[in-house]
């Protein structure tokens, strides 16, 4: 009584299921992080990359639990942020050199011949793609030292300063990629132009 609302959360429904489950999540669904507030498309505060580490912690508890040895479930759970566009046959990361559609056929076909639980655990936050397939995530710390180097050689004097630094940061777009600045465009500048990258 009161919780009906919890049926409707995979986090508890998975118990009362008697058919065996295989379960393909990203570990930072961007559209679950967004029903929950967190737009992860938009410049992050210091609060939002709490949450997305409290939030991974949680998925991948619950996981454990889902694929525990006393359960006939399964999972692959890359460390993306994505709702599910690259969780295709194709499209899939790999983890731990094992593609989703081998750990599916392992787990269906209790053949063994790959681990029919797999979740990326390369850090807290969304880090995973260790070959083959497409995992957006989050620039670590959040900018490397060689985009940060090429950022002050292109637009110097521009960090932190809005419109002029946008409009810098747009008209370098590919050769900043070519140095290692993420592709998640809109993130990057919010973070370099607005006040996340002053200092």
């Amino acid at each position: 009584p009161g919780e009906a609302s919890k049926c409707t959360d995979a986090a508890f429904a998975w118990r009362a299921l008697a058919t065996p489950l295989f379960v393909r999540e990203n570990q930072y669904d961007t559209a679950k992080l967004a029903n929950c507030g967190c737009d992860a498309s938009a410049a992050l505060t210091a609060n939002d990359t709490s949450y997305l580490r409290q939030w991974g912690r949680w998925v991948r508890g619950t996981l454990r639990d889902l694929g525990s040895e006393a359960t006939p479930h399964g999972y692959f759970a890359p460390s993306c942020l994505s709702h599910a566009a690259n969780l295709g046959w194709s499209a899939a990361p790999l983890i731990r050199g094992v593609s989703m559609l081998d750990s599916l056929a392992a787990w269906f076909f209790e053949t063994g011949g790959a681990p029919a639980r797999l979740a990326d655990d390369c850090g807290e936050l969304p880090c995973g793609g260790g070959g083959g397939g497409s995992c957006p995530h989050l620039p670590q710390d959040p900018l490397s030292r060689a985009c940060v180097g090429r950022l002050a050689e292109l637009c110097h004097g521009l960090r932190g300063r809005g419109d002029a630094c946008d409009a810098c940061l747009e008209s370098h777009v590919h050769d900043l990629e070519a140095h290692g600045c993420p592709s998640r465009g809109r993130p990057l500048l919010r973070w370099y132009c607005g006040g996340g990258g002053a200092g």
